[in-house]
């Protein structure tokens, strides 16, 4: 028994070549996107960690007496110290030692695909009083 040529050969029309084809491409395309949107968040975490590490490494720095204080760090991110007296506690327990608060603040900013961004660290700190 001989079968018909045309019968015996299988495979795929162009019809489902393309559809197969367009499913591929919009798989990959949805996932590009995905990488592209973690590659942006990645290297916004990555400037947020730098700018947070500016700012601890100033208030670490930041003596009582410190005047106000700005500066430019890697060539991006600016900062700014500011130190203002927050408020007075008295301490009675074993000595009459009156101590003043003193807020310090760093302010640091940059620039990150056109938009601003900004990491604000502040601490107290107790300057005895004389």
């Amino acid at each position: 028994m001989r079968r018909n040529r045309a019968s015996s050969q299988r495979g795929f029309t162009l019809l489902e070549v393309l559809v197969a084809f367009f499913i591929t491409a919009m798989s990959l395309g949805v996932l590009y996107q995905i990488y592209a949107k973690g590659a942006v968040a990645l290297d916004l975490a990555r400037d947020y960690a730098l700018a947070l590490s500016i700012a601890e490494s100033r208030l670490a720095e930041t003596t009582v007496t410190a005047a106000p204080q700005q500066g430019r760090e890697l060539d991006r991110f600016d900062w700014a110290l500011s130190t203002q007296t927050h408020t007075s506690v008295s301490l009675n327990d074993v000595s009459t030692l009156s101590y003043t608060l003193l807020l310090v603040e760093v302010n640091v900013r940059w620039q990150n695909r056109g938009q601003t961004h900004e990491a604000v660290l502040q601490t107290l700190k107790p300057v005895l009083r004389d």
